[in-house]
């Protein structure tokens, strides 16, 4: 089995990709081919001698970006990301392939969406927060510091200041998830693994609200 792990860094700076690199290693340990594809570095090293192939697109991140205004292109719609994992996928047997996306929001953007969509190779998703629904990804009132019950991308939402951050930030990361509904990456995946009861039932209510808004 080909398993093409994507995440937005290729070194362990969170949950996140803890999880995609440690889970790389492990199915290269049972004798699978495994395929890295971050976009940003470093990668690593463990995953080179392990025999994993590497991609890395040597980008940045919102955290690590020179310019932030410089970075919206990127954050919003990374065709980079989108070109590379399509060249990928295109040397990959549907029969004997499988494309595992563990995160996407920091760098990577919701450009795979229409690759995922038109390949026939099966695409599963590892649910570590909410951005898939949520524009700020945790449904959670930062300003209130409390449970958010509103329908995401609702007026509501929209017009609600929840960000960790500010407004401002809060209407980019509005504006990136319309691409993630409008480039079909919700629906891009033949499965999605969630990390908890709790949070597939949260994630189904407000997927719910969500289609229901709009």
């Amino acid at each position: 089995m080909h398993i093409l792990i994507v995440a937005d860094h290729g070194w362990i700076n969170g949950g996140q990709a803890k999880v995609a690199i440690e889970s790389a290693l492990g199915l290269a340990g049972r004798g699978h081919r495994v395929t890295f594809l971050a976009a940003v570095g470093p990668l690593d090293a463990r995953l080179a001698r392990a025999g994993i192939e590497t991609v890395c697109l040597e980008q940045v991140d919102i955290d690590t970006a020179s310019s932030r205004l410089g970075f919206v292109r990127q954050y919003m719609w990374n065709a980079k990301a989108a070109a590379t994992l399509k060249q990928l996928l295109a040397d990959m047997d549907p029969a004997q392939s499988v494309v595992h996306v563990h995160a996407w929001a920091k760098a990577i953007s919701p450009s795979i969406g229409p690759v995922l969509k038109s390949t026939s190779v099966p695409a599963v998703y590892t649910m570590h927060e909410f951005f898939m629904v949520c524009p700020t990804g945790g449904f959670y009132d930062y300003r209130k510091g409390e449970t958010c019950r509103l329908a995401p991308m609702s007026r509501a939402c929209i017009s609600t200041n929840c960000d960790s951050r500010s407004y401002p930030r809060k209407l980019m990361r509005v504006a990136r998830q319309a691409s993630v509904f409008a480039g079909g990456l919700r629906h891009a995946f033949r499965d999605v693994i969630f990390i908890s009861d709790m949070q597939f039932a949260a994630a189904q209510m407000k997927n719910k609200a969500t289609d229901d808004d709009g």
